[in-house]
């Protein structure tokens, strides 16, 4: 019953929120700080946003992102993030960084 219930919480998070939770995955995700580059800071980051995000529309935004080349990540996630007033994106910044 706690697993519904739990499952029922993450679907009711609102789109922003869930975009929120992608920018702020490296500084969110437990294994992140001891990565040891920021290549693998973003991997990590990026499968625990891919386990945290609760919204349908967030996700597509997740899986979209995923699609495009690295070098266009950290932009197509700062646009969406933009577009509901989240700045700064730490995770678009650090596909930024990692793209260079």
């Amino acid at each position: 019953m706690w697993l519904v219930l739990w499952l029922g919480c993450g679907l009711t998070e609102g789109y922003a929120t869930g975009l929120r939770t992608f920018c702020e995955a490296p500084s969110r995700c437990p294994t992140c700080a001891e990565a040891a580059s920021e290549a693998e800071r973003a991997e990590r980051a990026t499968a625990w946003a891919g386990t945290a995000i609760g919204n349908a529309q967030a996700r597509m935004v997740f899986d979209k992102t995923a699609t495009f080349p690295p070098e266009r990540r950290g932009g197509v996630l700062r646009a969406a993030a933009s577009k509901q007033d989240i700045r700064p994106c730490e995770m678009a910044d650090l596909y930024d960084l990692v793209a260079r």
